[in-house]
């Protein structure tokens, strides 16, 4: 499994959450925007309609100053009296409609200001959805850099344990397969071997099926103890049958650029191996990773002026002073033990997306 693959297992999750919550913000965005644009038109409509109140309140007011000048007209000149109340019937008729306009103006502009205030909570409550899913996109934006900060170190311990499988020897691969064939031949020429290898057959079935934690643990006793008898047969053999892999594989020796735009090789070396050559310790582990490196910078043709080694996040990296066209012409290289190639290491870019948490850690 490349690093690809470990990253998509990892993030699809969060990655269907995240488009889950674009769709609702880009929806609350909207409902916000349309009640803004709803709260413009009814404020410019109570603008209207104030000045429409304020237009018929003066004309009410014009018509009532006329009707007291009929009127004194009407008591000062009796022979224009009919013209007079005909004039004041047609004042007060005038008024009875401009006051039923102005009420309207009043009752609409009342009307308008409801509608704001009922969309201004709207346009409230769509912000504040908005700042509860951009704060829950967050969340699943951090949480998707550590898993992906995760799958990172995933991938390079489980390198650094391929690393150090691949350099068992022929000599142990070799007794490892004679010891498996000796157990294979006792099994079906020694009834002893055989009957203790049915026994654990069925204690595995039965364990596997036992609901109650009592009789599993009395099974798992059992299995011990018939897998103890075997052991004492035949101690080097492996009873789940697995064998180390004598064929060479390839791995993906992951880079990326710092913030000089210069390229850093996360290599499979724990910081705690690295740590404990730097103090002179001896052991086949030490020996491994330092064949690792002197395979890595002879193959690579790296000069000591290419740059440094240097520890993060409990691995060891490679900073070097070399760019993206300085890496494209390098080849990959070969890890060999007693000149037998037992893995192959092939340069790859970092994704873009881990990438950019690196990036931002540093």
């Amino acid at each position: 499994m490349n690093i690809s693959d470990v990253i998509r297992e990892r993030t699809y999750i969060v990655r269907d959450t995240l488009g889950i919550l674009d769709r609702k913000i880009s929806l609350a965005k909207s409902d916000r925007d349309s009640a803004e644009e709803r709260r413009k038109r009814a404020t410019t409509e109570i603008s209207r309609q104030r000045e429409l109140e304020r237009a018929a309140k003066h004309t009410v007011n014009d018509i009532v100053n006329e009707t007291k000048e009929i009127r004194q007209k009407l008591e000062e000149i009796e022979r224009q009296r009919q013209e007079a109340i005909d004039l004041l019937f047609q004042s007060q008729e005038e008024q009875t409609i401009k006051e039923k306009a102005w009420h309207d103006a009043r009752e609409a502009t009342e009307l308008a200001v409801s509608d704001v205030k009922k969309e201004e909570k709207v346009k409230q409550g769509a912000e504040a959805l908005v700042f509860q899913l951009q704060s829950e996109q967050e969340i699943n934006l951090s949480s998707l850099r550590q898993k992906l900060r995760e799958a990172l170190v995933s991938y390079i311990l489980n390198q650094a344990e391929q690393l150090q499988k691949a350099f068992l020897s022929e000599e142990q691969r070799n007794r490892e397969r004679h010891e498996q064939e000796d157990f294979q031949k006792a099994r079906h020429s020694n009834p002893e071997i055989a009957a203790l290898w049915e026994e654990r057959q069925e204690l595995l079935k039965l364990l596997d099926a036992a609901l109650v934690p009592a009789v599993k643990q009395m099974l798992q006793s059992s299995l011990e103890i018939a897998e103890a008898k075997l052991k004492k047969e035949h101690p080097g053999a492996s009873f789940s049958c697995i064998t180390v892999s004598r064929d060479s594989q390839i791995e993906e020796l992951i880079y990326y650029l710092n913030s000089e735009g210069q390229v850093v090789m996360l290599l499979p070396i724990l910081e705690t191996d690295w740590n404990n050559a730097a103090k002179g310790d001896k052991g086949d582990r030490i020996s491994r990773i330092m064949c690792f490196v002197w395979n890595m910078i002879h193959d690579l043709g790296l000069k000591e002026e290419d740059g440094g080694f240097l520890q993060r996040n409990g691995c060891v990296a490679f900073e070097t002073c070399l760019g993206l066209e300085d890496i494209a012409i390098l080849q990959d290289f070969g890890i060999k033990c007693e000149d037998s190639e037992i893995l192959r290491f092939k340069l790859a870019a970092m994704p873009a997306e881990l990438q950019e948490v690196v990036n931002n850690e540093n």
